[in-house]
Formats: C-alpha cells, structure tokens, sequence
C-alpha cells in the first residue's frame, strides 16, 4: 500500500508507466471529491490517511493498491489483483465517508467510476496526462495567488489600527474561527452559538480571516494550522503583526512536539489537538473571558 498526496498526479504517471507492459490484473477506480477538499487533502496529509485505512480495511493489509489524492477533485485508488466487486464497495465507503464529511450535501457515492487497465489503458494514459497538465496549471495559480495575498496582507500590517479601541465597543466576547474544513467549521459553530454571551465569526482561508479580523477585532482566534495557500503558523504571524494583543490558539490533527513548541515561540496563546473537546474549546474561552473583562474596564 502507498499513499500519494503531494505530488500525486507525476507519481501516477509514474505508475502508469511501469504498468504500460504488463497491464494484466491492474485496476483502477476514481472517487470524486468535494471542491473545497482537494488542497485540504494536500496541506493535512492526516485526512488523506484516515480514507487510505478505508480502504485498507475493505481490502485488506496484504492487498497492492496506491492511493493519490489529486489537484482535480479525485481520488484515484490503482490495484492489482484485487476483485472489482472488493475495490468498488472500498470506492464507495471512501465515497459516504466524503459525504458525510460535507454533510451530506454531496453524492459522490453515484459518481464513483471503474476501468480495467488490461482494456483502458490508453484512455487512463490520456486521462493521467490531464490530471498532471491540470495539476501544474493550478500550482502555478496557487502561486500567483499566495503573492497576490501575501501583499495584500502587508497592507493590513501596515495600517496600524487600534484594535483594543474596537474591542471596547462590543458588549459581547467575539470568537472567530478559521477552519477550511466545512465539518469542523459546524460543529465549532454549533458548540460556540450555544452560549448567549458569545458572538461568533468564521473564515476558512488566510484572506476572509484577515479581513474578518480587521473589521470586528475578536478577542479570541481558533486556528487551524493546515489551511490553503497561507498556513496557519502564517497567518499567526500576521495577526500578532496586526495585533499585538491578538490571543490565538492553535489548532491541528498534528500535535507533534515540534507544532506546539513551534506555535508558541511564535506568540500563540495556545494549541488543541483534534479531535478537540468542548471542555479543552472552553477552558480558552474563560482564560480569555477574563483578560478581556479587565481590558474593557
């Protein structure tokens, strides 16, 4: 078993073309992602491993199969030896799992597609030449893009606003959240917006969070490390750039040693690990309740 997430469309290739020979007994079976996902899936290789040990358990651990997880909306899982009906039901757990994950708002289980490499080996062959000349496309965009938003977020830095002066005028705690994934983004909503005293705001990439920051001032950030285009740890950086008061804690799937330490000496007021609990989302909230009780006196 092998999983490809960064660089996923040349390892195929790659694949592909040792195959080219022998094509005998190959398979392979695309699952389509929803469009908010595919750069999730290349920033947080953790989401990509918990579909991979799907299809595993399906399989089975001695199965040959690879994983990649494309630029284009797909997954592609290559095997070899393996039944179609046992790669297809694996396809469509993977595909609910996708589902579920976007609330149920996406039928990727009826879009699940099949090709036998003995027969459709030319058509994958043009097929994967695709992915790959869409896939240096999109890294190119990303590129221009992150230069664009980089710049623009200079212009935030540079205004020097007084953010305590704004935090004065809300009677309420802002929380902000900013999270790419559509599921964590609801149940942060959901366990925050209980609470009456709270006002809640979200973003799910570098761009809105900067501007949702400048304009309300929130007085607490839960932030997720792995986000597209700027990472969390940058966007960090620009907020205490922004806002030396900013209280912002980290959030990641990857609670190794070297995240946290790396979160704090940056400035960061915290770190949760996922899955986080409402206790540990809490327990911020009071630390933070408190300091901002005196700033506003």
């Amino acid at each position: 078993m092998s999983i490809f997430v960064r660089g996923a469309e040349e390892k195929l290739c790659r694949i592909v073309g040792k195959i080219n020979d022998n094509p005998t007994g190959w398979s392979v079976v695309s699952v389509p992602v929803p469009g908010s996902f595919p750069q999730g899936y290349q920033e947080s290789p953790e989401r990509a491993r918990i579909l991979t040990n799907i299809i595993q358990d399906r399989i089975g651990a001695d199965g040959l199969f690879h994983v990649f997880f494309c630029l284009d909306a797909t997954i592609v899982i290559a095997c070899k030896g393996i039944r179609k009906e046992m790669v297809m039901q694996a396809a469509h757990l993977v595909a609910n799992a996708l589902s579920e994950q976007n609330g149920g708002h996406f039928e990727a289980p009826n879009r699940v597609s099949f090709m036998d490499l003995s027969i459709d080996l030319e058509p994958f062959q043009e097929l994967c030449a695709r992915k790959l000349i869409w896939a240096e496309q999109l890294r190119e965009k990303e590129d221009l893009n992150r230069e664009m938003l980089v710049n623009n977020l200079q212009k935030f830095i540079q205004k020097q606003m007084d953010f305590d002066k704004i935090r004065k005028q809300s009677h309420r705690l802002q929380i902000m959240f900013v999270e790419d994934d559509p599921s964590t983004r609801h149940l942060l909503a959901r366990i925050l917006d209980s609470e009456p005293n709270y006002e809640t705001l979200s973003a799910a990439n570098a761009r809105d969070a900067v501007e949702t920051y400048a304009a309300n001032a929130p007085d607490l950030v839960f932030l997720d490390i792995n986000l597209p285009v700027l990472n969390g740890f940058e966007l960090l950086d620009t907020f205490l750039k922004m806002d030396r008061g900013a209280f912002v804690v980290m959030l990641s799937a990857n609670s190794s040693q070297s995240n946290v330490i790396r979160a704090m000496d940056m400035g960061a007021s915290g770190f949760i690990a996922k899955p986080f609990t409402q206790k540990k989302l809490k327990w911020y909230i009071s630390k933070r309740k408190a300091i901002a009780s005196l700033l506003r006196e």
